[in-house]
This record gives structure tokens, C-alpha cells and sequence, in this order.
């Protein structure tokens, strides 16, 4: 009997789905991948059959599953055993047979070795190569290294289940390990990131070694200062004066930038890019804790969460606003993007349970007639309204029609004129947009609000409050 290939096969209970139609199965899966993602659907022998077309849709479906008739079904490989494999930087001019002769070292059978497309703006699929491989085998014999070297070239191997290379584990991949050592930061001094993500202030670690200046130096220092700069004591005292202002005002604006939790205990946290940057004012008004850097992908949340001390018996929400940089700027495909995007919030949840995590939409791209980007951004907010409604944890933000007007489309004074993609917004829609994440989000006063650093005017240094001043007296007495 010849052996076929149905790598791109899973399957369902048909059972759960309240024994649904193909129609029914048909819409309902729409709503993770596109219709020409899908080859067949069939019900057979009470189960749900589903084929797709390429791998990253398959991914998808499984990673998200059905919902049908209220109801969640997983979706697993039609062959239990196997194992989907992705294989990155080994050369293109390498062929596949080379690759599957390296792999069958592993795994008994090597049921199909194919290559990864380019996914355009519109969401076809071109037929331009990303030099990434996806393999797939069933019956593995010993664990597959992370770091193969095929015909002298060292590529980047993954795959579910994989054994860390730091501490053997299967839980997490080698790039997540808990154990791994890094270089550090040399500004603060955590070994939890490094100084390019450092959101910290310079030594604000009692990790970071400090440097003493050699008495000798010191004396130099005073020299110079004392005897060489009095030829103009005027010009100098007023470039000093000058400096210790423009000092001054930086630090003020880094104190009031830099609120950690030294300074108060939030219950509500917000990660994100520059969009959450610009919005920080608005959020840290609301009693949010802003945690944001320009650039950051889906991938990175997670690092810059932790960026920070998180006092988990206080944080009550975090909020995630991320996935446009993935979609519009390294062009990453929706369902990858999502993939990531689940990962995120389970392993938040697994290490604050208690916190109810927001997921916000990505905003539209203006102008709206821009299709081939807006089309990816609707596709990735399906996505993760989906993820949403599956994990119970988990609280769908859709701000997309926010920033619609009753045509529509996009309003220019929303966006600004300097951003020629399209993607960031003006004052006036990072307001629009702060107050509505603020009116969906479950947030409560901080438990301590920082303390103002202006002087105290008046003798007293306070003004009394309306119900510890002396009631007027009035001009003119009632009759009864």
C-alpha cells in the first residue's frame, strides 16, 4: 500500500461541533485563515477533516481551533505523531534532499521537506523563497539539535517539544530559558536585558559595580576647575549656572517620564511601541504603568514587561498593544504574528494567574484606501479576537472603528502628516484613542501616588481645603 502525505491535514471531533455542516465548518474557520487557505473540508467517520494549502495556515488552525455554535474544538495532526519542524539559515542553493538525508539521522520517516513563500501586503502568497524550510517527520528517534550544521552551514533548527540545550527541558525553547546566561545590562545592572532595551535610569541598580575616581585624578579635577578657570570667573559662573539648569530640567523630565515601581504600585500595566509611548501621559493620568519602546514586535512584549519589578500580588491588568510592527514593518504574516501573540499571553498567565490580560486591536492604516495593509490588520484582529475568545483570561480591545468616520474611512486629523505609512496617529487620535484603552480597561487608583516635587508656597506650605475654611458670613440675614 502506498504511504501518502498529509501534512497539511488535521482534524476535529465532529461530535463537539454539534454535528455541523460543511458551511458551518467553512465559516467558522474563515475566521482564522482565508478561503484559499483551505483545500477541502470533509466529514468523515465523525470527524472533521480539514486540508489547507500551506503550512502557516495549518499552524494557525491548530494554534486556534474552531468556534462553532458556542462551542471551542481543538484541531490536532491527522498522524498523532507528528512532528512539524522549521528549519532556518541554510542556504537556498542547498537542496531538500540534502536536508532530508541530515534529518532522517532523527526521525524515522521524513514525511515532506518544502520551503517557505513571501507572503505579499494583500495576503497572497508570492513565489519568491524566505529560505526557511518546514519539515515534517513522525516517529523521532532522538532529539533534533537546535543548531544542525548542514553541508558546512549552521543553521537554526525549532520545533514543539524540542529539549532546551541550556537545561533539557521541553517546556520552553532554548531562547526562553529562565537559566540561560546573558551579558546583562552594564546601565543598570539586570541580567534580564540588555542595555539597547534598558528603560532604567544610569546605576539605578544596586547590582551595577561602582566605579570610584582615583584620588589622583579627583585632585587634577579640583585643579583645574579652581586655578585654570578663574581667568573668567563671570563667563564661567555663568555657563555653570546654565548647565545645572539644563541638568535640572532633564532630570525633572526623567523623574516624571520614569515612574517605576519605587515610585508607586500600579494594579495595571501596559506594554507596547511608540504608540503606547505616545500615549503615555493620557495612561499614566488613568493610574497605568506605561512599559513602551519604539519598534518593539509581538516577539518582545514579554522582555519589555519584565523590564521592570512586577509586584504580582498588586498587578490586577495588563494590557497589550503590539502586532503593527510585525504586520506593517517586517511583514510577517497574520497567523505567524498570532502564534507569537498566544505565546505571549499564556506565558503571562501562567506566571500571573490572577491578572486579567487586554489584547487591543491594531489601528487602521490611513489612508484607508491603503487595502493590501488594511486587509492584514483586519486579519490580524480576527485573530485575536479569536485567540480571546478562547482563553478565558483574555479581554478583547477593538479599537478599529474608532478611528472611523461615519464614511468609513480614515480622518486626516486623526493621523499625522510626518508618517508617510500611515500608521501613526495625531495628537488629537492618540487622545481619542488613550481614553477609550482608559474607559475599557478595569483600572483603580494607584495605592500610592508620587509625591510632587514643587515647593510649597505660603507660609503654612498648604492651603486649606473647603471643609477646614471658615464658613462666610453673609451680608444680609433671612427673615423667616
Amino acid at each position: 500500500m502506498t504511504s501518502i502525505k498529509r501534512s497539511l491535514t488535521v482534524k476535529g471531533n465532529h461530535r463537539e461541533t454539534g454535528w455541523a455542516k460543511e458551511d458551518q465548518i467553512l465559516e467558522s474557520i474563515t475566521t482564522v485563515v482565508e478561503e484559499h487557505d483551505i483545500e477541502a473540508i470533509q466529514l468523515s467517520q465523525r470527524n472533521i477533516l480539514i486540508t489547507f494549502t500551506n503550512k502557516e495556515a495549518k499552524i494557525a488552525a491548530v494554534t486556534f481551533g474552531l468556534h462553532i455554535n458556542k462551542t471551542f474544538v481543538s484541531l490536532t495532526d491527522v498522524e498523532r505523531d507528528a512532528i512539524n519542524v522549521t528549519l532556518r539559515d541554510i542556504p537556498i542553493e542547498i537542496p531538500n534532499s540534502v536536508i532530508h538525508a541530515h534529518i532522517s539521522k532523527y526521525a524515522e520517516n521524513v514525511e515532506d521537506v518544502s520551503h517557505g513563500y513571501i507572503r505579499k501586503s494583500d495576503g497572497t502568497i508570492s513565489t519568491v523563497k524566505t529560505g526557511v524550510r518546514y519539515i515534517t517527520v513522525t516517529g523521532l528517534k532522538t532529539p533534533i539539535p537546535n543548531n544542525p550544521t548542514i553541508a558546512g552551514h549552521t543553521g537554526r533548527l525549532s520545533y514543539r517539544g524540542q529539549p532546551c540545550s541550556t537545561c533539557s527541558s521541553t517546556d520552553h525553547p532554548y531562547y526562553r530559558c529562565p537559566n540561560k546566561e546573558g551579558t546583562g545590562c552594564f546601565r543598570c545592572g539586570s541580567k534580564e536585558h540588555r542595555i539597547k532595551d534598558c528603560m532604567n535610569a544610569w546605576g539605578t541598580s544596586s547590582n551595577l559595580p561602582q566605579k570610584s575616581i582615583p584620588p589622583k585624578t579627583q585632585s587634577n579635577v579640583t585643579h583645574i576647575k579652581f586655578d585654570d578657570m578663574t581667568t573668567d570667573s563671570q563667563k564661567s559662573a555663568s555657563t555653570n549656572e546654565e548647565m545645572k539648569s539644563d541638568q535640572a530640567a532633564i532630570n525633572d523630565k526623567e523623574k516624571e517620564n520614569d515612574i517605576t515601581s519605587e515610585d508607586t504600585n500600579y494594579d495595571t500595566i501596559i506594554v507596547g511601541a511608540s504608540m503606547v509611548n505616545a500615549m503615555s501621559g493620557e495612561l499614566k493620568d488613568a493610574g497605568i504603568d506605561v512599559r513602551a519602546k519604539s519598534g518593539k514586535r509581538v516577539e518582545e512584549m514579554k522582555e519589555l514587561l519584565y523590564s521592570q519589578p512586577i509586584d504580582r500580588e498588586i498587578i490586577k491588568n495588563i494590557g497589550i498593544h503590539a502586532g503593527v510592527n510585525n504586520i506593517c514593518y517586517y511583514n510577517d504574516s497574520p497567523e505567524d504574528t498570532a502564534v507569537k501573540y498566544d505565546n505571549l499571553v499564556k506565558d503571562i498567565n501562567q506566571d500571573m494567574p490572577n491578572a486579567k490580560i487586554y489584547v487591543c486591536s491594531i489601528s487602521p492604516i490611513h489612508p484607508y484606501k491603503q487595502e493590501g495593509l488594511n486587509s492584514k490588520v483586519r486579519k490580524m484582529n480576527k485573530l485575536l479576537k479569536c485567540m480571546c475568545d478562547r482563553l478565558e483570561y483574555t479581554t478583547f480591545i477593538d479599537t478599529f472603528d474608532l478611528l472611523l468616520c461615519k464614511s468609513g474611512l480614515t480622518a486626516q486629523s486623526d493621523y499625522t502628516m510626518s508618517d508617510p505609512k500611515g500608521i501613526h496617529l495625531s495628537n488629537k487620535g492618540y487622545r481619542k484613542l488613550a481614553y477609550y484603552l482608559r474607559s475599557k480597561m478595569e483600572t483603580t487608583n494607584i495605592t500610592k501616588t508620587p509625591v510632587s516635587k514643587r515647593k510649597d508656597r505660603g507660609s503654612s506650605g498648604n492651603t486649606p481645603n473647603s471643609s477646614e475654611k471658615n464658613p462666610k458670613s453673609g451680608k444680609f440675614t433671612v427673615r423667616e
